[in-house]
């Protein structure tokens, strides 16, 4: 056995270095398995990115084309460019039984339309001139009051959260809310 090992120790040595005997062995098997590791940590944490987006589109996403597209008109109506806005937080935080009632609450990142909502087309015809720092971009907080007894959908949208807030109260009463970090009623 010792012969083997001194033979291949000397082939070791005559190709130009490497790792000698049993600790040789063992020094690979360790930078292999920090090798894996690595690797293993890197793909663990992409994982985790990968979840976390999952979530947040999950978060994001309405789920309801026609409260959607309402939102959308009702942004385009008042000033903003509807088709381009992102949601976010959209939540049903308020149902009045059998379920015919619904209140949602919404978040928006919306930019704002120079026109005021004149215009016909969606986007501006010089959008190419403009540059990104000349666009305006507002946070806006809002509800969508739904009764599908009557197909009808009020939607509303505020500048500041305090004041969906109030229309919310108003809106709720007698509802059954949501409580607590995604709700808007304070336990």
């Amino acid at each position: 056995m010792k012969g083997k090992q001194r033979a291949s120790n000397a082939a070791v040595r005559r190709s130009g270095g490497g790792f000698k005997g049993v600790d040789g062995c063992r020094a690979v098997k360790v930078q292999i398995r920090n090798t894996l590791l690595r690797a293993l940590a890197r793909t663990n944490e992409n994982r985790m990115n990968w979840l976390k987006q999952l979530q947040q589109k999950w978060d994001d996403w309405c789920g309801d084309r026609e409260m959607e597209t309402s939102i959308r008109t009702h942004l385009s109506r008042n000033g903003y460019f509807g088709k381009t806005a992102k949601f976010r937080a959209v939540r049903l935080v308020a149902v009045q039984r059998p379920g015919w009632l619904q209140i949602y609450r919404f978040e928006a990142e919306a930019r704002v339309d120079p026109d005021g909502g004149k215009s016909i087309a969606s986007e501006p015809a010089s959008a190419e001139s403009e540059t990104t720092a000349d666009r305006k971009y507002h946070q806006l907080f809002g509800l969508v009051r739904e009764d599908h007894r009557q197909n009808v959908s009020n939607v509303r949208v505020f500048e500041s959260e305090s004041q969906r807030k109030e229309l919310f109260d108003r809106w709720s009463e007698g509802l059954v809310c949501l409580r607590g970090a995604k709700g808007l009623v304070s336990s």
